[in-house]
């Protein structure tokens, strides 16, 4: 299956999952643009399934505030580390030009949005076993560091298949990304929880807000 064939989001999701290899032949042809407007729209769809998910366990305004915070957090997230991945896989030797490093990263999200589809009803399930923010937090963390990952994977097997040769530096980016993203959440806060407000102004590192809201055990 080609990405000409692909014209319908399911199709394009079977390429993805089955035949990225595909894809990666039409972004070393540079012939994705009429793809891209496919792939935004998995992506989206993806993360607003499952981000309204998370806003359920709280409920009352979560259900449009946890979407709309982790739709854009990760955008803005995807966009300012899109420059360091150019620069990254420039220096790695892979022959890549700013629209063939934007149509992988955009199909690097699009397999994560996907997999998190997939992770989808364990995590219904737990929010409606769980009362603790704390370890639901843990739940959605693990859902998304895991597709994350094969996002990433997937960026870096591209760039593989454009004469990548330094792959330490992709997972570096890779590290770049993660960290990005995980700020992004503690600075958009809250989206597990509920608040007076719709924003915090407060200015926290990510392991901070974490190690602050670990449970205590009291002796």
């Amino acid at each position: 299956m080609t990405t000409r064939q692909a014209d319908r989001p399911i199709q394009f999701i079977q390429l993805l999952l089955k035949e990225p290899n595909a894809w990666f032949a039409q972004i070393k042809d540079e012939d994705t643009w009429t793809s891209l407007p496919t792939l935004l729209l998995i992506t989206v769809l993806c993360n607003l399934a499952y981000s309204m998910i998370i806003g359920s366990y709280c409920g009352n305004a979560q259900w449009y505030a946890a979407p709309v915070k982790i739709i854009l957090g990760s955008a803005l997230a995807t966009l300012l580390c899109y420059p360091s991945l150019y620069i990254f896989g420039c220096l790695s030797g892979a022959d890549i030009n700013p629209g063939k490093t934007l149509a992988l990263l955009v199909s690097g999200m699009c397999l994560t949005g996907i997999l998190l589809i997939g992770f989808a009803p364990v995590a219904f399930v737990f929010t409606f076993a769980i009362q603790s923010q704390f370890f639901m937090g843990i739940v959605h963390f693990l859902a998304w560091g895991i597709s994350i990952y094969f996002g990433i994977r997937h960026i870096s097997l591209g760039l593989g298949e454009m004469s990548c040769h330094n792959t330490a530096l992709i997972k570096i980016w890779g590290v770049i990304l993660v960290v990005t993203m995980l700020q992004m959440t503690v600075t958009l806060r809250p989206i597990i929880g509920q608040s007076d407000h719709l924003l915090t102004s407060e200015k926290r590192f990510f392991i901070e807000h974490w190690l602050d809201n670990i449970p205590k055990n009291r002796l």
